[in-house]
């Protein structure tokens, strides 16, 4: 079943629109942004639309609703759902923010904004994850290991470079080993020991 507003829902958002400025924390939106949270999460398998991360355990306050095209510059998807899914803070502040680099000519793209092949990334909505990153997760007890398996050199190289995936998999890895002060610590690491975690990575 598709994201669907009520009446009311409309009214509000048609509301806020018309006002200037930053709308997002309105009043008049709060059980929007309630309904589209829960729209995305309520399932068996939420997770971040961009890097898979799984949202069990994981606070609402920690899961963000994201704008494939970011609501500073394209104000009237603001609600649109196709333009709607959730991300984890990483990938929506850290990585993506409000940039729109990730679509191949902006220009040419103009109002058709739900097709494909505009975007360099893998859209949450209209591509099919799987056919262009695959998810390989192991364990062994309590320890986890995460390894992302890039399917072409499109999209799927494009997203793992463009989101830091690579950063997701050693993180993994430093939580296996009990590091826990700095959820992607891996920041801080030497080239050579990214490189020997990679070498690891690609055993999995």
């Amino acid at each position: 079943m598709p994201l669907t507003f009520t009446l009311q829902d409309q009214a509000n958002i048609t509301a806020v629109l018309a006002k200037p400025g930053n709308i997002w924390d309105d009043e008049l939106i709060v059980q929007v942004k309630v309904k589209i949270k829960n729209f995305y999460t309520n399932n068996d398998l939420s997770q971040c639309c961009y890097c898979g991360t799984v949202f069990q355990g994981i606070h609402r306050m920690n899961i963000d609703i994201e704008h494939v095209l970011p609501k500073s510059k394209y104000r009237p998807l603001t609600f649109e759902p196709g333009n709607l899914n959730v991300a984890c803070k990483k990938c929506n502040l850290t990585s993506k923010g409000q940039k729109i680099d990730f679509l191949h000519d902006p220009v040419a793209m103009g109002t058709d904004y739900y097709h494909s092949s505009h975007y360099k990334f893998i859209h949450p909505n209209l591509d099919t994850y799987t056919d262009h990153l695959k998810i390989i997760t192991s364990r062994n007890g309590n320890t986890i290991l995460h390894k992302y398996i890039v399917q072409n050199e499109h999209k799927g190289r494009y997203t793992y470079n463009y989101f830091h995936l690579e950063d997701f998999e050693i993180n993994y890895i430093n939580v296996a080993q009990g590091i826990k002060e700095k959820s992607f610590i891996s920041e801080k690491i030497s080239d050579f020991v990214r490189s020997q975690l990679m070498i690891l990575l690609s055993r999995i």
